[in-house]
């Protein structure tokens, strides 16, 4: 059976699955959630988006929607 994100509801890869990670948290960011993908996860997580700089927030939208592309050919 298919596990899927919680969020956006795409299939998880094998390196997304719980079992599969790493146990050490990376510093400074938040834990996944349990049934997270790695784009909602850098989504949530990634500093540069809640940065007050323009320029970080505009690169993290552009890499978030590069990531959604990617895994959206991926699954199609």
């Amino acid at each position: 059976m298919t596990k899927l994100c919680a969020t956006c509801e795409t299939p998880l890869l094998k390196e997304e699955l719980p079992e599969n990670r790493m146990p050490v948290p990376i510093p400074f960011h938040p834990m996944p959630h349990e049934l997270e993908c790695m784009v909602c996860y850098f989504k949530r997580a990634d500093l540069d988006g809640k940065s007050e700089d323009p320029g970080l927030q505009e690169e993290h939208k552009k890499f978030i929607k590069r990531e959604q592309e990617l895994r959206r050919k991926k699954f199609s």
